[in-house]
C-alpha cells in the first residue's frame, strides 16, 4: 500500500466518523509509521492489526457516545400527543310525533318528526352549539357566559336564554321568537341581500329564502297554537313536562323542583287540549295545587 492510498482511505473514514483534529492526525501518523518504517517491517502485521483494532474500537466508542448523547435531544424535540376529547352526539326523531329532549345545560328541545340535532360533548364546558336538520323548538336555559347557537343551513341563531322555534325546509328557513331576544345572522359568507345580523323581538319571525338569498322579518300571532303535532311523554319527570308546556303555550309556569321530585308523567297531549285542563289533570293525579296569577301559573307540591 502506498502512503497516498493510505492517506485517501484515512480521510474518507474520518469524513464518515469525524474525530478531533489533533487525535485524528496523531492516529494517522502512528499507523503510517507502523506501515512504512522499514526498521519495523518484522512487526508490521502485529502492529498494523493493533493499530487498526484500536482505531475501530475508538470509532465504536465514539459512535456509542454520540448516539447516547443525542438521544435526550431527540426525545425532547418530539411533540407531545394530545387526545381530542371532543365528540359529537346526535339525537334523531324518526317517529311521527314530537320528542322532548333535555340537553346537559337544562335546555328543553322539542324535536319534530323526521328531524335531528347534533351537539358536541362535553356540552356545558364548550360553546353551546346545536346543528339542526329539520324542525325544533328550544326553551333555552339562561347562561350569560355561554351563548346558545343553533345552526340551520346557512343561518346561525344566537340566544342567551329564551323560547324560539327554527324550521328548516327545502327552500327556506324560518325563525320564530316567543320570548326573550335572539340574533340571527349568516352562518357562512353573507349573501348580497343579507349582510347584517337581525335581532328579533317576541312575536316576530324571520324567513330566509335559501335560493334567492332574500330575508324578511314579519309579525306572527303568538296566540296561535305553536305545534300541530301531539306531544308524547313516557315516564318523563314532571318538571320536564311543565317546561315543555310553558314553551308550547308561551306562559310562565313556576314551581319548586324539590317539591316535584320523583313525580313522573306518561301520556299524550293533543294540540287542541287546554293548558289548564292538562295541569288540573296532572294536579288531581299527583295531589298538586294549581293557581293562576297575572298570567303566571304557580304549582305547589303534593298536598296532604
Amino acid at each position: 500500500m502506498r502512503q497516498d492510498d493510505l492517506k485517501d482511505d484515512w480521510d474518507k473514514a474520518d469524513a464518515e466518523t469525524p474525530l478531533p483534529a489533533n487525535l485524528s492526525e496523531g492516529m494517522y501518523r502512528q499507523i503510517e509509521a507502523e506501515l512504512f518504517n522499514k526498521k519495523k517491517r518484522l512487526t508490521l502485521r502485529k502492529s498494523l492489526w493493533s493499530a487498526v483494532a484500536a482505531t475501530v474500537l475508538l470509532f465504536i466508542t465514539i459512535g456509542i457516545f454520540k448516539r447516547n448523547n443525542s438521544k435526550p435531544a431527540m426525545i425532547a424535540s418530539l411533540p407531545k400527543r394530545t387526545k381530542n376529547l371532543v365528540q359529537w352526539e346526535e339525537k334523531r326523531n324518526d317517529t311521527n310525533t314530537k320528542e322532548i329532549i333535555t340537553l346537559p345545560d337544562g335546555t328543553v328541545v322539542q324535536l319534530f318528526k323526521h328531524s335531528a340535532i347534533r351537539f358536541k360533548q362535553p356540552f356545558v364546558q364548550l360553546k353551546r352549539e346545536i346543528v339542526l336538520e329539520g324542525h325544533a323548538s328550544f326553551n333555552v336555559s339562561k347562561n350569560q357566559k355561554n351563548p346558545f347557537v343553533v345552526y340551520a343551513g346557512p343561518t346561525a341563531t344566537t340566544v342567551l336564554g329564551t323560547s324560539f322555534n327554527v324550521a328548516q325546509n327545502a327552500g327556506d328557513i324560518t325563525v320564530k321568537l316567543y320570548s326573550g331576544k335572539v340574533m340571527v345572522k349568516p352562518a357562512g359568507q353573507p349573501s348580497a341581500n343579507w349582510k347584517k345580523a337581525i335581532y328579533l323581538s317576541p312575536g316576530q319571525q324571520m324567513k330566509y329564502n335559501v335560493e334567492k338569498g332574500v330575508v324578511a322579518v314579519t309579525v306572527f300571532k303568538t296566540d296561535t297554537i305553536q305545534h300541530i303535532e301531539s306531544m308524547t311523554f313516557s315516564n318523563s319527570p314532571i318538571q320536564l313536562v311543565l317546561d315543555s308546556l310553558a314553551a308550547k303555550y308561551h306562559v310562565q309556569i313556576l314551581y319548586d323542583a324539590r317539591e316535584l321530585d320523583k313525580i313522573y308523567f306518561t301520556g299524550t297531549i293533543q294540540p287542541t287540549d287546554s293548558l289548564m285542563e292538562i295541569l288540573q289533570s296532572m294536579g288531581n293525579m299527583n295531589k298538586l295545587a294549581i293557581a293562576e296569577q297575572n298570567n303566571t301559573i304557580i304549582i305547589k307540591g303534593p298536598q296532604h
